[in-house]
């Protein structure tokens, strides 16, 4: 994750892509409370450099 000012980061798919189980890996975040946003699935299918707004 990609840190910012105001304490929200930026995720993209190429952050997630080095893992070897992408979906999982949000799954685990999202599921323990690490991050929340809108519509975080569509992580995995936007170009690279689509960055998310996490809170």
């Amino acid at each position: 994750m990609r840190a910012a000012r105001d304490g929200q980061a930026n995720l993209t798919d190429t952050d997630l892509r080095r893992h070897p189980d992408p979906a999982g890996q949000l799954d685990e975040l999202t599921a323990g409370g690490w991050i929340t946003g809108d519509d975080l699935a569509r992580i995995l299918d936007a170009p690279p450099e689509e960055a998310f707004r996490l809170h």
